[in-house]
Parts: structure tokens; C-alpha cells; sequence
């Protein structure tokens, strides 16, 4: 009989040892595929996420809170996921090259290569008349405005995802983040303040 309780209490034990094992290996598998899934979103698994620098007459630039903040946020989420994540700044007025499968937080007003590869969007356009920037949906010639720039303003603000190609002939892309910026000679934005 302690022979049997023996056997059993082996098996038991194997069991146990199997299961624990077969979890271990499955949350390794499940974590592994949602790395997999993510990487391929946004094109790589190791991404740069870049945030422009705003030149507002000091002697070095000022980075908007809301960019860092998007920047902060998606890294951590990136970096959630195992993928290896770079934050870089874009100088005022640069001409930059962005990695493939970059994340850029930047409009159009900030950088010239911003301004481009937004330009490239099929569907959506940035425009700016007299000061006021606007989203216009090219399906249906939609304007809209940032709501910082309504009367009375509005302490929201309307924001563009998409993914993007580098160039014309160049297969890979980039993620764009941008904002509408409110017109600040007109008044003080809320969203700044």
C-alpha cells in the first residue's frame, strides 16, 4: 500500500511539474507573440520615437508637454512589449531622415520632412490659412479646426495617426503622430498654459 501512495505521489508530483512547465511555456509563447504583433505595427523592434524641439525665442528649444508626454507613454508601452525603444529630439528646422518604423510626434509646422511625408497622406491634409491650421478629409472636403482655435476655445484638440511611407519608392514607412497647433498670436492656447 505505501508502495501504491508512493506511485501516486510521484505522478502527482509530475503532473504538477508538467503543468507549471506547460503555463511557463505558454505566457513565454503568449508575451512572445504580443512583441511580435507590436513589432510589426509599427514596422520594427527597435524603434525610434522622435519629438520636435519649438523655437520660442530661448536659447534652447522647448519641447511641448504634450509631445514628451506621448513620447513618454508610448515608450513605456513599447518597452511593456519587449521591444527596444530610442527617444530622440528633432532640431528646430531640421531636414531629418527617419529610421523605418520610426514613431514621429511632430506636424507639419515643426519640420520640413514632417511636412512632407504628411503630404503623402491620400486621405488627409493639413493646411494653414492666415495662422489657423486645419485637417481637411480629401474624401469629403471636410475642414476641421482645431476646437484651441474656436470661439469660445475649446480645451481639446484633434489628433492625426497614420502610417506613412518614407518616399514614393521607398517601401518602408513611419508612424505619424500630429496635433493641430492652435494659433497663438490670436490668443493664449489652453492647452499650453
Amino acid at each position: 500500500m505505501e508502495n501504491l501512495l508512493d506511485k501516486l505521489d510521484l505522478i502527482l508530483s509530475l503532473l504538477i511539474n508538467l503543468l507549471l512547465i506547460g503555463s511557463w511555456i505558454f505566457t513565454q509563447l503568449m508575451e512572445w507573440s504580443k512583441k511580435r504583433v507590436v513589432a510589426r505595427f509599427f514596422g520594427a523592434e527597435r524603434i525610434t520615437i522622435y519629438f520636435p524641439g519649438r523655437n520660442l525665442g530661448r536659447t534652447m528649444p522647448v519641447i511641448a508637454a504634450e509631445d514628451f508626454y506621448a513620447a513618454y507613454h508610448l515608450a513605456e508601452f513599447l518597452r511593456n512589449h519587449r521591444i527596444e525603444v530610442n527617444l530622440k529630439h528633432i532640431p528646430v528646422d531640421a531636414n531629418i531622415n527617419f529610421e523605418p518604423g520610426s514613431i514621429v510626434i511632430c506636424g507639419p509646422k515643426s519640420s520640413p520632412r514632417t511636412k512632407e511625408i504628411l503630404s503623402t497622406d491620400p486621405y488627409y491634409k493639413f493646411k494653414e490659412e492666415s495662422g489657423l491650421w486645419k485637417f481637411i478629409d480629401t474624401t469629403t472636403n471636410n475642414e476641421l479646426l482645431s476646437p484651441s482655435d474656436k470661439q469660445p476655445a475649446e480645451n481639446i484638440d484633434i489628433a492625426y495617426f497614420g502610417r506613412l511611407q518614407l518616399g514614393k519608392n521607398d517601401p518602408n514607412f513611419v508612424t505619424m503622430i500630429a496635433g493641430l497647433p492652435c494659433n497663438r498670436k490670436l490668443r493664449s492656447c489652453p492647452l499650453y498654459n
